[in-house]
């Protein structure tokens, strides 16, 4: 017997606030902690909205396979982000996106916007904005990618580190649930959030830089709970930095499963997009541990650059 446990979180009762005063975990934190105290078995989650650092006693232990990581622009007034007039109104939450697009057509103005598909798609109606920008996995999974305008390429707008990504996570101690869950986890998409997430940690040295290949580590999450698992040994808080930086980050790996070699795009950047760092690091794949290893390395030098340019004193 299966049973479907709900929760509303932090991120689900703020609609109005933007997303970065909430904070890392505020999709995440209260499912992570029914994990920990036993309260459920697994939890699944959009990865993308995970903090890298997993609460101590729980276990990143499968992913499905990736849906497309790409984001995707919407509007009725052009068909890419550059053929917009000067000054046009393009609605964002997230600090990466406006990075990127002020980066690349510092005559628009980026302006934060909350809320579901339907609310944003009635604001461009309405006037209020003349574009949005979302993640293309959102919309194929509500069945409405035929909305957007166009998809940017990789190239053009490097995405948040694990969009896409849906994993599930359990007691690192609850054997039975691992393999049960090892039976279902797509091993290029897990390689490839594992070097994304190690790429994160290392950027913002959380908790010693280490995500530890997932034990120690929206936005909806779900949480399944057959036989109730035991409690966790470990029952501490939620780890990890629990305000977001800054400054703008995105990341992306791609695993070619023939030639059998991870490719790691990084990027920071300053808010207006002003000042930005782009990098690749890839190299031959065979388990977890290469691609954390790769996410470390590209992650330092991102970290060399955002201290340079003072970013990163707060957590120095």
């Amino acid at each position: 017997l299966i049973e479907i446990v709900h929760f509303t979180t932090h991120g689900d009762q703020n609609t109005e606030q933007q997303l970065r005063s909430l904070g890392q975990g505020a999709f995440t934190e209260v499912i992570d902690q029914a994990v920990v105290n036993g309260s459920i078995d697994l939890a699944v989650h959009s990865l993308k909205d995970q903090p890298v650092l997993l609460p101590v006693g729980v276990i990143l232990a499968a992913c499905l396979p990736r849906e497309d990581s790409r984001d995707v622009f919407i509007s009725r007034k052009a068909k890419t982000p550059g053929s917009l007039p000067a000054g046009s109104r393009v609605g964002t939450s997230s600090m990466r996106r406006k990075a990127q697009l002020l980066y690349a057509h510092p005559h628009l103005k980026v302006v934060p916007v909350r809320g579901n598909i339907d609310k944003r798609m009635e604001m461009m109606a309405d006037g209020q904005l003349d574009a949005i920008v979302l993640a293309a996995a959102g919309l194929l999974r509500m069945g409405q990618l035929h909305l957007a305008t166009g998809i940017l390429g990789f190239d053009e707008m490097l995405p948040a580190g694990c969009q896409g990504a849906v994993g599930v996570t359990c007691q690192s101690s609850d054997q039975g649930i691992r393999r049960e869950l090892a039976l279902i986890n797509h091993e290029a998409t897990m390689l490839e959030v594992t070097a994304e997430r190690a790429l994160v940690a290392q950027l913002l040295d959380t908790a010693n830089n280490r995500p530890h290949l997932g034990e120690a580590d929206s936005s909806s999450s779900t949480s399944t709970s057959g036989q109730q698992g035991a409690a966790a040994a470990h029952t501490s808080s939620i780890t990890g930095l629990r305000m977001l930086p800054n400054f703008a980050i995105a990341c992306h790996a791609g695993f070619d499963p023939h030639e059998g070699v991870l490719t790691l795009d990084g990027l920071v950047a300053s808010e207006d997009g002003k000042v930005v760092d782009r990098l690749q690091q890839s190299g031959g794949v065979t388990d977890p541990a290469d691609a954390e290893s790769i996410g470390r390395t590209l992650g330092q030098q991102l970290r060399q650059f955002a201290r340079d340019h003072g970013w990163l004193q707060a957590q120095a």
